[in-house]
């Protein structure tokens, strides 16, 4: 009997906590469910009940924090409180320390943010000294020597730096380095990014299913311009995670800076289809390179065009205009994005000029000593100095700030220097030149002739005709040269894209199209183009069979408005031969058919003295007499060039004929039509080589009014 009552009173005194106990762990489990399906807001309600029947369960402390810290819910304060309780119970539990280490607030701009960052450290230290292959430790050390690397990173100091001199531009590097010693800082960059692979490497091989690292490493092999490793990361990222946009994006810009651009493309494009319509949007958008005031493209094919007006080889499949811009934005994120602040890297300040401009040519951080200071009243730490060449942009990031921002004298230092407030700057720069792209091929470039001759179409259009020259080996002495070519000529607007093109395949270069002259042999063809009137962008482009050897130019032009009143002439024609078509005579290859004439034109005005010299030139809206006939007359001196003013009263002294200096020529004539097309021949034997300019005058002789056109030539 005394056993039953010891018993009995034992069942009393231990029932209700053990039924408590049981019940928490009944609720810990419903809430376990909740979060697995996504609703936090429930597992809080649960949680809360569960701690109020066992407080002193850790886990439920920790899934509290856990349910706590999700975005819909967003409760950091007692999300830190719950992991901190959690803590105290089990003080060396690796998944707890590692929590409060997600949840500690970020080392931002703010109230002793070195305080916080050294906590941190503090933290993962610990964690490491239990366990050294905790990835979120490793990861927040690397990340440490992360940031101590990109503040270095391509950093400069001048050890005798104590006062400002007295020059135009303090921001100009190449002077500085002129005036005073500078102390190079890689060494320290380089030790804090080895730092930095070193811990990266181990959180992700302690789980290598971890993104954040990945792209923590990532920004480091990016801003080190290591593809070599960078694609190997990719490799390991590959096989431990399904395809993500972040990763194709990764493998699109390893493959651009390999020069890989086919793969380039297919990876960019795969990223886009798999990211959501906002994500995708923001790189698909040509916003970040318009300038700030002009009209936003409303429609994705108004994109499109967009883009396909910038493609400066319009002859490929791919459009390297838009393949710069999505690596760019790879890259902006990269570099200057991953700060505690949050800031996307293609939305700070950096990241919208480097998505302009893309790499600067001289790209130097000052760090600044604090004791001898750069600018009086300034409180930078540091400048970083982009130098395009034509412009530059300046940044300054306080000590107390992750991020730089655009350089802006303090109100000390504005009545000196406030010629250097880079906010102003760069805002005037970006309305003049709102983005730039310098087309590097991973080919031969090579430059080529082309001249652009315009001439009234038909039903208002222009013809637009563009001979061009391609340099090749030899002249044949028969039949042609076996060289495969690829030609193209394009007509481009920013809201359309192209408007008007044609391309060519030429397999057999004839003889009959090849010229020779003092340094080159030259393949001639041309390409006829009709437009309505307007402003245009004319692309002309040639490419050899393999595409080792490319060529391409990009130009303005306007197509005139041939109905406007009043007399008018087509560009002047410079051309190698002309002669009066056949009925019926096919036009060779190479060669234009206007009204009864076959022409071949020059695609640049070299001319051999030992040759005529061809031009062709059409009129427009000439007036009809009482006799029911136009009247004119045309006059052309071709004349040394020199400068402006002298060379405009030799031409009038050559048209008045009281000069013999230069070749001229006068033809007069009448028709029925009020439009007349005309060649001449000069003779300009007696001339020495030299640069000239050809001068036609056409004047309507009934209603007295002249137009004159020029053309810039050489006589070799």
């Amino acid at each position: 009997m005394r056993f039953v009552a010891v018993l009995l009173i034992l069942l009393v005194g231990t029932g209700p906590r053990d039924s408590k106990a049981q019940d928490a762990s009944v609720l810990l489990e419903r809430a376990k469910s909740e979060l697995a399906e996504g609703r936090p807001g429930n597992a809080v309600t649960i949680l809360d009940r569960a701690v109020s029947r066992d407080g002193n369960n850790p886990e439920i402390h920790f899934l509290l924090a856990t349910a706590l810290a999700d975005s819909s819910v967003a409760d950091m304060d007692r999300a830190r409180k719950a992991i901190d309780r959690a803590i105290d119970l089990e003080p060396e539990n690796v998944a707890y320390l590692e929590m409060k280490l997600e949840l500690m607030p970020s080392a931002t701009s703010g109230f002793l943010p070195f305080v916080r960052e050294q906590r941190r450290i503090n933290l993962a230290n610990h964690i490491l000294d239990i366990d050294s292959t905790s990835a979120a430790a490793n990861e927040e050390i690397a990340i440490r020597a992360y940031r101590e690397f990109r503040e270095y990173h391509k950093a400069i100091t001048f050890p005798r730096f104590r006062s400002v001199p007295n020059r135009a531009d303090i921001f100009d590097i190449s002077w500085l380095r002129t005036q005073m010693p500078e102390l190079d800082l890689s060494d320290r960059a380089r030790e804090n990014s080895d730092k930095a692979v070193l811990y990266f490497g181990r959180a992700i091989s302690s789980d290598p299913t971890r993104k954040s690292t990945y792209r923590w490493l990532a920004s480091v092999f990016a801003l080190r311009e290591d593809y070599e490793a960078f694609g190997e990361l990719l490799k390991t990222m590959r096989s431990n995670m399904t395809d993500s946009p972040e990763m194709l994006l990764y493998m699109g810009y390893v493959a651009f800076r390999d020069a890989s651009q086919e793969d380039a493309g297919r990876y960019f494009d795969r990223a886009l289809s798999l990211m959501n319509e906002e994500e995708a949007l923001v790189f698909k958008s040509v916003a970040p390179i318009l300038r700030p005031d002009a009209d936003q493209p409303r429609t994705d094919a108004i994109t499109d065009n967009y883009w396909e007006s910038r493609d400066p080889r319009l002859l490929t499949e791919i459009n390297e205009r838009r393949l710069e811009h999505f690596a760019r934005m790879v890259y902006a994120d990269l570099a200057f994005g991953g700060m505690p602040s949050g800031s996307v890297g293609w939305d700070t300040e950096q990241g919208r000029i480097y998505v302009r401009y893309g790499e600067p040519l001289q790209d130097v951080v000052i760090r600044v000593d604090r004791d001898r200071g750069f600018f009086a009243g300034d409180d930078a730490e540091s400048f970083n100095i982009w130098d395009y060449g034509d412009y530059k942009f300046v940044f300054d990031k306080p000590v107390e700030m992750e991020e730089y921002r655009s350089y802006s004298p303090s109100a000390i230092a504005m009545t000196d220097w406030g010629k250097y407030d880079y906010v102003i700057i760069s805002r005037n720069t970006i309305r003049k030149t709102p983005e730039r792209f310098d087309h590097d091929p991973n080919v031969a470039r090579v430059e080529f002739p082309y001249l652009v001759s315009r001439f009234k179409g038909k039903d208002g259009l222009t013809d637009i005709f563009v001979p061009f020259g391609v340099q090749v080996p030899y002249k044949p002495r028969r039949g042609g040269l076996r060289m495969p070519l690829k030609t193209g000529a394009f007509l481009l607007t920013d809201s359309v894209g192209v408007v008007e093109e044609k391309r060519k395949d030429v397999s057999l270069l004839e003889s009959y199209q090849i010229l020779e002259f003092n340094e080159t042999t030259t393949w001639i063809d041309v390409h006829g183009l009709t437009a309505p009137p307007g402003a245009y962008f004319l692309s002309v482009e040639f490419e050899t069979e393999t595409g080792a050897i490319v060529g391409f130019h990009r130009s303005e032009v306007e197509a005139p408005d041939w109905g406007a009143s009043g007399l008018a002439t087509s560009d002047i024609l410079l051309a190698y031969n002309i002669e009066e078509a056949e009925q019926g005579e096919p036009v060779p290859e190479g060669f234009i058919q206007r009204n009864d004439l076959i022409i071949q034109p020059a695609p640049w005005g070299v001319f051999r003295t030992d040759q005529p010299l061809y031009f062709y030139l059409e009129a427009y809206n000439l007036t009809i007499g009482t006799d029911d006939l136009s009247k004119y007359a045309i006059e052309a001196a071709l004349v040394e060039n020199k400068d402006e003013g002298g060379l405009g009263n030799l031409i009038n002294r050559i048209f008045g004929r009281r000069s013999s200096d230069g070749v001229s020529v006068r033809f007069e004539g009448s028709g029925t039509s009020a439009e007349h097309g005309q060649y001449l021949i000069l003779d300009a034997t007696e001339e020495t080589p030299g640069t000239y300019v050809l001068v036609v005058r056409f004047t309507d002789a009934v209603s007295g009014d002249t137009v004159e056109k020029r053309r810039v030539l050489i006589l070799e």
